[in-house]
This record gives structure tokens, sequence and C-alpha cells, in this order.
């Protein structure tokens, strides 16, 4: 689906530092970071014009990549979802995992409670990722019948890096700005002294052809 990056709200959550986007995929291209789940790329539902999400039905799964986490103290997913066929006692679950561990339920949406079926919802998820390298998500369909069906679309994956690394980070950026600004006045200076020399000596020239003249 169409729907590119939104702005976010200002994070007034100040024991950590900011979001930035790890991975954002509409499946108008390709299935992006959910390359197992190409397959279940399809024309059927899509959220603001576009024309492709991703489909789960029965109980099949859609699961990411390996993803980077090194630099998170946590880890955010939101996604748009739209139900289809969808009976009482049926809905979908989100699921994750870091470095090869087992994947952990995370949390779930059922059909009657957590939505209807024919609309598309907005939702998140966020996970403490501290000390880890890698994690997978996936979305587990909870369906028995070829016609109950879960539509997933613009997915946007997102890190907050701690809020010391995220200073240091910024320390570093001024003080190599500042650096460049010391450095530019620098060369003026020099260039200026080399000027200088250079009349001095054609001035010296000129007194020494005066006085041989």
């Amino acid at each position: 689906g169409i729907g590119g990056p939104g702005v976010d709200e200002p994070d007034t959550d100040t024991g950590n530092g900011t979001w930035e986007e790890i991975a954002y995929d509409d499946f108008e291209a390709s299935a992006g970071v959910w390359g197992t789940a190409a397959n279940k790329r399809l024309i059927e539902q899509s959220m603001d014009g576009g024309s492709y999400s991703l489909r789960m039905k029965k109980s099949q799964t859609l699961r990411s990549d390996w993803i980077d986490v090194q630099l998170y103290s946590e880890v955010k997913i939101k996604f748009h979802y739209y139900g289809s066929g969808m009976e009482a006692g049926e809905g979908f679950m989100l699921k994750g995992r870091f470095n090869n561990e087992e994947f952990v339920s995370l949390e779930e949406w059922m059909v009657g409670t957590d939505f209807a079926n024919g609309e598309w919802k907005e939702v998140e998820v966020t996970l403490a990722a501290s000390g880890k390298n890698t994690m997978q998500w996936e979305f587990v369909n909870i369906a028995n019948q070829g016609n109950d069906r879960i539509y997933i679309d613009n997915v946007r994956i997102e890190g907050r890096e701690p809020e010391e690394r995220d200073r240091k980070r910024r320390r570093r950026k001024e003080r190599h700005e500042q650096k460049e600004e010391e450095g530019g006045g620098g060369k003026k200076k020099k260039k200026r002294k080399r000027k200088r020399r250079g009349k001095e000596e054609e001035v010296e020239k000129e007194k020494e052809r005066a006085r041989k003249g």
C-alpha cells in the first residue's frame, strides 16, 4: 500500500535517544525485509490507493529477515492490518525473537474484540533490545479456513539509541563541525602570510634593481 513514512510526534520520553527508521515497506515494489513472504505479496487489499500488501490465510505466517539491532535500546514495529472473513475466536499474532532464540508471542488481535472485518487499523508494538545483535518479527494467522484472511501493509520498523550513545554522537558531530571551522580559518591566515612574504620579496628585488641601476 502507499502511505509513505509519516511524521512522528516529538518523543517526550527523555530516558532515551531519538527513534530512527530501520526499514519501511509498503510492498508496492517488493517485499522488502519480508523476503521470505514474497509469495504472499498480492494485489487484493492495500492502504491509501496502493495495489499491494502481504496476505495470510488459515494458519500462514509472515516472517521478516534478520534485522541488525545492535545500536538500539528499543525497537518498534508499526503497521496497518485488515481482516476479511475472520470469525469468532480468530485473529492473528505478532511474535519476535533475538539472536536465534525461540519466537516469543508479543501481542495478538482478535476479531470482534480488537477489530472488525473490512477495515484498516494501525497498531504499534515496542520491544526492549539492549545487548541484542539481531532480531526477527513474525506474524501468525489464527484461523482455519482459506477465506479467513489478514492483510498487512505499510510496515515501519524503528530503533531508538540509548540516550548516552545519542549524546556522544551529537557531541562528535559538533566537535567535527567546530574543527572544520577552525581549520578553514587557519588556512586563510597561512595564505595571507604567504602573500605578504611574496610582496616583501618583490620590494627587496625592486630596491636591489634600483641600487644596481
